[in-house]
């Protein structure tokens, strides 16, 4: 069962943090030249997403029948799953995540020109934020009593949301990247200076929020040092980290590397090419290392965690 709810909250995070992020991405850095390209493909990523957000969402209701009735086959049981959706808290949460899975569905299948409107983009990164907010009030956020119960919530719903503005924005990045190849290099290097300028104010405030409350994550569900390296939880946790480390040095080589070549290198048209080849590069590296962070936080929230009462040695 474990292995399970893992894949479905794999695919629960994965695709609603790309609707986030490439929702907000779309509303704050496609210019209105490249909207004819960008749209097709955001179109495109945001149905299959919703679809699979839906598809994740029931798969984890049913997972979830099966883990607290103890019994695998009542994950398909009608009144299993009606019991844990209408008197349990979990079900309480899952009721508001499924109604907004499924509203964001019938949302991105709306008519093209409506798309178009701001507002309409608006709809969709709210959606995804209560699609967020609802995955995480279901883990380990909530095992809290008291005050540390109100805050940590709130700090997990806050480290989700910075994660998926960065994560979940880089392919939307990489695609802009992508189609931003023209035959004339000066009007590349243009559009691509205006992206890259405002993308990496966005990545500096989502980067360090992702720190800030990543850390105030790790004292509240890890009760020693010791503790990172001795139990089940602190191991995928620390790899975790390393692959997060790993990815802002990615992210620094292009931001304090590949950025200045490409926004300084005035006439050297040689060098501003190469850097804008090798940041594509580097984008889809950020991409696969965002992927297998996502997927090792899914794990995670199978596992218990090292705090008191929940220690596994």
């Amino acid at each position: 069962m474990e292995a399970a709810l893992a894949i479905s909250r794999v695919g629960q995070f994965a695709a609603v943090m790309l609707v986030f992020g490439s929702s907000l991405f779309r509303l704050r850095f496609a210019p209105e030249s490249e909207r004819r390209v960008f749209g097709p493909w955001y179109r495109s990523v945001l149905i299959a997403a919703a679809i699979i957000t839906l598809v994740s969402s029931l798969a984890w209701l049913d997972v979830e029948a099966g883990t607290m009735s103890g019994e695998w086959s009542n994950a398909a049981n009608p009144h299993t799953v009606a019991t844990v959706l209408y008197r349990t808290s979990f079900g309480q949460v899952w009721q508001l995540n499924l109604a907004a899975a499924a509203i964001l569905l019938c949302v991105v299948f709306a008519p093209a020109k409506i798309q178009h409107l701001k507002s309409w983009s608006g709809i969709v990164v709210g959606l995804s934020a209560l699609l967020i907010a609802t995955s995480t009030w279901t883990g380990h956020a909530v095992m809290h009593g008291g005050l540390m119960g109100d805050i940590h919530p709130f700090v997990q719903v806050v480290h989700v949301l910075a994660a998926a503005t960065w994560l979940g924005s880089l392919p939307a990045l990489g695609f802009a990247l992508h189609s931003l190849r023209k035959p004339e290099l000066a009007a590349q290097r243009s559009a691509a200076q205006h992206l890259l300028r405002g993308y990496s104010r966005m990545g500096y405030l989502a980067v360090g929020l992702v720190l800030l409350t990543g850390c105030i994550d790790t004292w509240f569900m890890v009760d020693s040092f010791g503790a990172l390296f001795s139990t089940s939880y602190g191991r995928i946790l620390v790899a975790k980290i390393s692959l997060f480390l790993l990815m802002m040095g990615v992210a620094a080589v292009n931001r304090f590397v590949l950025t200045p070549t490409i926004m300084h290198s005035g006439s050297n048209v040689t060098a501003a090419e190469a850097s804008l080849r090798q940041l594509r590069r580097t984008v889809v590296l950020e991409q696969i290392l965002g992927v297998s962070i996502i997927v090792l936080v899914s794990v995670l929230g199978t596992v218990a965690p090292p705090m008191p009462g929940h220690m596994e040695m």
